[in-house]
């Protein structure tokens, strides 16, 4: 990969290989308290046919830890949530569409912040729970989100 880093996440879609987000300065078992977590906003194309890697439009907020959270939907990369500097456990959805190589922010789509969550397309629609919570608690609330925007 063009980039070191950790809590990446991936997509496919046809033949190609999305990786996104990511993070660097991940805490260590040695020094658990020297972690500085630097999020990145990074998105890669990988292409097997020739072994290449091809840097795409950054995401908008740099995230990272949700690497349960990313669905393909209606061709397009959605990721939900994550850690996200700032806002520690994101509420944010963002949506990658390959074929303009854009990024969109779909404001107020999920009930809270959440990093390490789960999720899983069925019906049209995206299926999104678990995690851990803005308020320091794994969470078991779940949500349904059709995202009829993208």
């Amino acid at each position: 990969m063009p980039k070191v880093q950790d809590h990446i996440a991936h997509a496919i879609i046809g033949d190609d290989v999305y990786i996104v987000g990511g993070e660097h300065g991940h805490a260590s078992i040695a020094d658990p308290h020297a972690a500085t977590y630097v999020q990145h906003k990074y998105l890669y194309k990988y292409d097997y046919k020739t072994d290449t890697w091809t840097r795409l439009a950054d995401m908008p907020k740099a995230a990272s830890h949700f690497e349960g959270a990313i669905q393909v939907l209606n061709g397009k990369i959605v990721v939900l949530g994550g850690k996200a500097g700032d806002e520690i456990e994101s509420a944010t959805v963002q949506v990658y569409d390959p074929a303009t190589n854009k990024w969109q922010i779909i404001k107020n789509s999920v009930p809270d912040g959440r990093e390490g969550a789960a999720s899983a397309v069925w019906q049209g629609k995206i299926w999104y729970g678990l995690g851990f919570s803005d308020d320091f608690e794994v969470t078991t609330k779940s949500y349904w989100g059709t995202f009829e925007n993208i």
